[in-house]
Formats: structure tokens, C-alpha cells, sequence
């Protein structure tokens, strides 16, 4: 934790690898070794197979010259992906979804129904950083859902999270230095509001490895009636 960064606790809260990170009103959660080791195994080594698949796109306050995607959840893209991938996704989600009482109380977000959710894979190079920005697009979404994953050993430095306090008084939305960062672990489940300001610190690389870069799984949950915080 850097000096210049607000001081926070961490809640433990149901089990030693789920915690809740905490400043003021401002929450992130987090379960280390999400997957099993194997599972996590199967999901790293499956998604470099498909590299050829990952497209780039452009998305403003980020070096997309650094990062490509692959969007799974559409009938479309699944057909695009071997049988290995789709099954490690699938173990992904199912996973996701079972911790979803514990994610919508931990928040404060009043439950609303999930059956799957969509998620695109993000493969991130040297170079690659994000501009503090929020999910919510106008209340669109409610939770933001992050999972992290590389290889065995970590060849890249940077690519953590950084977490503003809102501020709707600043032309920005938000107020810096950031609240607090959390470093970028593999097999690691990362859940916040999606109204919560958040960047990504540059990420540091020597390797040009597709495998070697920082990924991410990244999925959006969407209340049908809208804002749902308590």
C-alpha cells in the first residue's frame, strides 16, 4: 500500500480467502484461489489455444494497441472456440454464479436473478493501462465481476487495480489519489459496483508471449429494474 493512498481495512468475512476491501462507502470484494488449481489450470491453458479468435477494439481511456478480447457467451463466438474452452468457461460461470448470495450481500446490492453471464476474455501486453473510469453506463449495470489469471511464474509487473472515491463535484466524477489498490493475483475473483471508479496501473512486460500477458475474464451484472444498492 502506497503512502499516498487513504488507509483501509480488510473485513475477512465467511471463509480465510474471501475478504472485503473497505474506505468509506467505497467496497471491493475479492476470493483468492477462486478456481481449483486444476481448474485454473484448464482455463489459462484453453484461452491461449484460442489466441488466434482474440480480436482488438477500440474503447476509450485505454491502450487498446495493447490488449485484445474474446467475447464468449453468444452463440456466435462459442462456435468459434474448441470444446476445452467452452467447458473451462462454463466451470468459470457456474462458479461465479454460486457465489452470487455472498457477492449481492457483501456489496449491499439487493439479489436479483442471474442464469449466466456473459463474459469477455482480456489478454493485456506491455503498455497496456486503464483510465479510471465506472461500468455503470447511466445505471445499465450493477455489479462489475473480475477474474484474473496468467502463467505460472507472473512475467509481467503492473496491471492492479486502483480504486477512486466519487465525486460528483469534480468534472472527472472522482477524486485522486486513489482510494486503494489491489494487486493483480491469479485465481482471483474481484466484484464491485459498477458505479465505482477504477483504473489500471501500466502493465510492465519484457515478453511479447500471448501467454505470457495479464488476462482477465470481465462480466457485467444487469438488475432488470434498475439500480438495486440498499
Amino acid at each position: 500500500m502506497k503512502d499516498k493512498e487513504s488507509s483501509y481495512k480488510t473485513i475477512i468475512t465467511q471463509t480465510d480467502n474471501i475478504s472485503l476491501i473497505k474506505c468509506g462507502e467505497t467496497k471491493v470484494m475479492r476470493i483468492s484461489h477462486f478456481l481449483s488449481k486444476k481448474n485454473n489450470e484448464v482455463l489459462y491453458n484453453s484461452i491461449c489455444k484460442e489466441e488466434k479468435n482474440f480480436k482488438s477494439y477500440e474503447f476509450p481511456g485505454s491502450d487498446t494497441k495493447t490488449s485484445t478480447f474474446l467475447e464468449l457467451g453468444s452463440k456466435s463466438n462459442n462456435n468459434l472456440i474448441g470444446a476445452l474452452t467452452q467447458k473451462a468457461y462454463n466451470t468459470l460461470n457456474k462458479q461465479i454464479i454460486k457465489q452470487l448470495p455472498s457477492i449481492f450481500n457483501t456489496l449491499d446490492i439487493n439479489p436479483f436473478p442471474v442464469t449466466k453471464i456473459p463474459l469477455t476474455f482480456v489478454n493485456c501486453s506491455d503498455g497496456h493501462y486503464g483510465a479510471p473510469h465506472a461500468d455503470s453506463t447511466n445505471g445499465q449495470y450493477q455489479i462489475s465481476i473480475l477474474y484474473y489469471f496468467n502463467s505460472i511464474p507472473k512475467v509481467f509487473k503492473g496491471g492492479d487495480l486502483q480504486v477512486f472515491k466519487t465525486d460528483t463535484s469534480s468534472p472527472e466524477g472522482y477524486n485522486t489519489p486513489p482510494l486503494f489498490t489491489i494487486d493483480f493475483e491469479n485465481n482471483s475473483l474481484i466484484m464491485f459496483a459498477s458505479e465505482t471508479f477504477h483504473g489500471i496501473t501500466k502493465v510492465k512486460s519484457d515478453s511479447d508471449d500471448f501467454s505470457d500477458g495479464r488476462f482477465i475474464a470481465v462480466g457485467f451484472l444487469s438488475s432488470p429494474i434498475g439500480n438495486n444498492i440498499k
